[in-house]
C-alpha cells in the first residue's frame, strides 16, 4: 500500500481467510506469522526463553549484538539447551576490510559461557543468513528468519524489518531443509569440501578495548549494525 501497488489480490486472500486471534499456538497443524520490528525480537526471547534441555537451538546470524538476545543464549547454554551459533566474522564489506564488531566481540562472551561458535568461511563476500531455529524434543520446530540482524537497531523498532516465524512438526519438509542446510553450514569434520565453517580460535578477539567498544556502540546506536 505504502508503494501504491495493487493489493487487490492480497485483499481478497485476506478477507476469506479465518480469523485467528491470540498468540499463535504450538500444534501439529503448519503454523506461519509475519513479524516485525520488536515482534520479531520478542519471538526470538521467547523461543530461546522457552528452550530447555533436550532441546536443539541453532542460530546463523549477520549480526549479533542485542545485549537481551546475547544473555538468553548465555542463559540457555546454562540451562543445558543445545546450541550452535554461526556467525559473519564481520571481517569484509563491500570489498572493505571491517574491524569484526560486533561479531567477534559477541562470540567471545558466548564461548566463554560454553556456547560452540563457528564463523562462516568467507571469502570475500559476507554470511548474510538470519536464521533462528528451534527443534524441540517432542518433535516441533520453529524457526525465525527473514531481513532482522539481531542488533537493537533491527529489533528496537528503529529500522523496518520484517521476518516470518514458521512452526511445523519435526518430519516435514520445511523442518528437514532448515536442519540440513545448517548442517552443512555447520559442518567441521576433517576432509569436509567445500570448508563451509572455521573453528571460533580462526577469528577469535579477546581485545577488552573492542569489547567495550561494541557495547558503547550497541548502547548508542553510533554503529553500521
Amino acid at each position: 500500500a505504502m508503494s501504491g501497488a495493487d493489493t487487490t489480490p492480497i485483499d481478497e486472500r485476506i478477507s476469506i481467510a479465518p480469523d485467528v486471534t491470540g498468540e499463535p499456538q504450538k500444534s501439529e497443524i503448519p503454523l506461519v506469522a509475519v513479524l516485525t520490528e520488536s515482534e520479531i525480537r520478542d519471538q526470538a526471547l521467547s523461543m530461546i526463553q522457552e528452550a530447555s534441555a533436550g532441546d536443539q537451538l541453532d542460530m546463523a546470524m549477520f549480526y549479533l549484538s542485542h545485549r537481551d538476545i546475547v544473555t538468553a543464549l548465555v542463559d540457555a547454554a546454562r540451562r543445558g539447551v543445545a546450541l550452535r551459533v554461526l556467525l559473519d566474522a564481520n571481517n569484509e564489506a563491500f570489498g572493505h576490510q571491517k574491524s569484526g564488531i560486533p561479531n567477534r566481540q559477541v562470540a567471545m562472551e558466548l564461548v566463554r559461557a560454553g556456547v560452540p561458535v563457528r564463523w562462516c568461511n568467507t571469502l570475500g563476500e559476507q554470511c548474510h543468513t538470519k536464521l533462528l531455529m528451534l527443534a524441540r524434543e517432542n518433535g516441533a520446530t520453529e524457526l525465525l528468519l527473514g531481513s532482522a540482524n539481531f542488533t537493537r537497531r533491527n529489533l528496537d523498532d528503529l529500522n523496518l524489518e520484517t521476518d516470518v516465524w514458521v512452526s511445523v512438526v519435526e518430519q516435514s519438509q520445511v523442518a528437514s531443509g532448515a536442519r540440513r542446510f545448517f548442517d552443512e553450514q555447520w559442518q567441521k569434520g576433517p576432509g569436509d569440501d567445500p570448508v563451509m565453517s572455521l573453528p571460533y580460535e580462526r577469528w577469535a578477539d579477546e581485545s577488552r578495548l573492542r569489547y567495550w567498544r561494541y557495547r558503547i556502540m550497541e548502547a548508542t546506536g553510533l554503529s553500521t549494525f
